[in-house]
């Protein structure tokens, strides 16, 4: 039997995360929803009826990556990000 490792993507400053988890996030933001941490576990995704079954599974399932997702947007919104790069892209100003 082999085993297939999900597909990673490594994010500057070295967070690891499942492609799939990375591609949620964006599909949620592309559909205007917005994610916030709450306390130390638990995630506010809203507008909430936008959410559908799927995505809510989705939520449960990636929960762990949503949050590191979200708490790295926050710091690179705050500090930039790692070792002076910037997120804009090579010829758009």
């Amino acid at each position: 039997m082999v085993t297939v490792e999900p597909a990673v993507v490594e994010l500057c400053g070295g967070l690891v995360v499942p492609v799939a988890a990375l591609e949620f996030v964006l599909a949620l933001e592309q559909r205007g929803l917005r994610i916030r941490l709450c306390g130390d576990t638990d995630v506010l995704i809203g507008p909430p009826h936008l959410l559908t079954d799927q995505d809510r599974a989705e939520v449960r399932r990636w929960k762990p990556q949503v949050r590191a997702l979200v708490a790295y947007a926050l710091d690179v919104a705050e500090h930039g990000l790692p070792n002076g790069r910037t997120t804009q892209q090579p010829g758009r100003g």
